[in-house]
This record gives structure tokens, sequence and C-alpha cells, in this order.
């Protein structure tokens, strides 16, 4: 038997990263130049994300606007990209969708096709 031990690391010196920052949704933080991130809009009770807002940056940096996750590449430049994630609370005429052990739940158009997965569940086999 042996032993481990690691210890993290860290600087103080962002020279040359570019900063993400991300409101109402994950990550932010700093990353290389042309770097690629996924990013991801909170789940906001009662609300229904419609488009990422691009508050300081180039909008073309971002994959597509209009998806809850997504991807960004930080700028080529050092500097700064914001986005934030908007809502809307008027779900007139949707239909609330909730998945039990699988995702996406949330709220569609009558008709549209969604595809669900179910959960991976660790000594437990999905059957329907």
């Amino acid at each position: 038997t042996g032993r481990l031990e690691l210890q993290a690391k860290y600087t103080d010196d962002l020279t040359g990263l570019v900063e993400l920052r991300v409101r109402r949704g994950s990550p932010g933080g700093y990353y290389n130049p042309g770097e690629r991130i996924e990013i991801v809009a909170d789940s906001i009770e009662g609300e229904l994300f419609t488009h990422w807002e691009v508050i300081d940056g180039n909008p073309k940096l971002v994959d597509d606007l209009n998806k809850e996750v997504t991807f960004v590449t930080a700028p080529k430049r050092t500097g700064r990209l914001e986005l934030q994630a908007k809502y809307t609370d008027d779900l007139t005429g949707l239909v609330e969708l909730r998945v039990r052990r699988g995702s996406p739940g949330g709220y569609y158009n009558p008709g549209e096709r969604i595809e669900i997965v179910a959960d991976s569940i660790e000594g437990e086999l999905f059957t329907h």
C-alpha cells in the first residue's frame, strides 16, 4: 500500500487570459483565447429560457444564442465576453413535460417532438 498526496496550485497572474462572465448560467471564469467552452442556462422554476443576450463581446462567438446549452469561443484577444440568459414567464399555450428519472423536462409547443433520455442508475437496467 502507498499514499499519494496532491495539492492544487493557484495563480493570480491572469495575463493573456479572457474572462467569461455568464449571468443566470454557468460556467464563468478565465480561459485561453480561442478556447471553446460549453455554457448552460440556469433552470428557473416557472420561467422559460428564450435566448442568450451578449452584454459585452461579439455575438458571433456564441454557437447558438437560442439554445439553453451551447458553446462559446473565447475571443482571440484578451478581454471579456459577458452573456446573460434571458427568460419569459409567459407560458401561454405551452405544455409542461416532467420526466422522472430522465431528462429533459420543460415547456414545449403542442405537437413538438422531444427526445427524452433515461437516467443511468448504477445497479439497474433501463427497460422502458
